[in-house]
């Protein structure tokens, strides 16, 4: 028996019936448990050791992560983190692995603001990276000029909020234009509709965004556009 304090989550009913949902939820992945075509209690057993070993792996993760920082030597840019997916508990899987929920700080010569809103898909996240990854191979001409074909200088996605375009590179650096629209936007140029970005523009050394590519990697590993 128990003897130790509740906390307040555990004590509130609410809390605790949305918990018992999500676990259900997470056993329904299992098909003989899904299906009660397994009759077997050490079914059920296993597949819950699995869900708790997986959290717990996330957990651990997550405790080791930081942001995707996009900052320049000005200490201009974004901070940039995914912190879940958008319908984390719905049965259809397909729907639960469809958005990621990005989460971020902006900071500007005219302030600094933070924003957290479902804004990639959670096939466009994996552009993102990729993108860093080729301008700072030098693979991509500025936003203006030929670009060669199936290589855009303009990086966005099926939501307006983030954007990123190559204004210009050097055998050192890259200038960026970093586009934050509708939720992204700043508290005091606040757009309720897209199309007018507020926009960012930092410079980056190429191995900058290298291991910014390699930290949106490691981001978006722990939110799979298919389960795992």
């Amino acid at each position: 028996m128990r003897t130790g304090p509740i906390s307040p989550n555990e004590a509130n009913p609410v809390v605790k019936c949305a918990a018992t949902k999500r676990c259900v939820t997470k056993l329904k992945q299992l098909r003989a448990v899904a299906t009660r075509y397994d009759k077997n209690r050490a079914t059920a057993d296993i597949a819950t050791m699995m869900i708790w070993l997986r959290d717990l792996v996330k957990s651990s993760c997550l405790a080791d992560s930081r942001p995707v920082r996009l900052i320049d030597a000005a200490g201009y840019g974004v901070d940039l983190r995914v912190v879940g997916y958008q319908f984390p508990d719905a049965e259809d899987l397909s729907l639960r692995h469809s958005w990621h929920v990005v989460e971020g700080t902006a900071t500007s010569p005219e302030g600094s603001w933070r924003f957290r809103y479902p804004a990639l898909t959670c096939d466009d996240s994996v552009y993102v990276a990729r993108w860093l990854r080729r301008t700072a191979g030098q693979g991509l001409p500025p936003a203006g000029t030929d670009a060669a074909p199936g290589v855009p200088p303009i990086l966005s996605f099926t939501e307006p909020n983030l954007s990123m375009t190559l204004v210009e590179h050097s055998a050192t650096q890259v200038v960026l234009d970093i586009g934050l629209d509708v939720e992204f936007s700043p508290p005091w140029a606040h757009r309720p509709r897209a199309g007018g970005p507020f926009t960012i523009r930092c410079s980056f050394g190429y191995e900058q965004l290298e291991r910014a590519a390699a930290e949106w990697e490691h981001e978006i590993a722990l939110y799979p556009a298919e389960p795992v």
